[in-house]
């Protein structure tokens, strides 16, 4: 659960660090008050590939105004 500082920079946050999902980090994350919840081991490899396959196939691009780029 490690972070740098250069990657999170929002002073809006709880906490710069990341949470595992529950009813409570999800209501922080949609009240911004978190900046992110993680699913370890979401998707496999191989799953990761194709997701960014079919994201590239409707040109998903990075989300805007959202430092750093995600």
């Amino acid at each position: 659960m490690t972070t740098t500082s250069n990657q999170i920079k929002s002073k809006v946050w709880d906490k710069k660090q990341e949470y595992p999902l529950t009813t409570q980090s999800l209501r922080m994350l949609l009240e911004n008050r978190i900046p992110l919840i993680r699913l370890k081991q979401f998707a496999t490899s191989q799953e990761c590939e194709m997701l960014v396959a079919q994201a590239e196939l409707f040109n998903f691009d990075c989300y805007q105004d959202v430092n750093p780029k995600i």
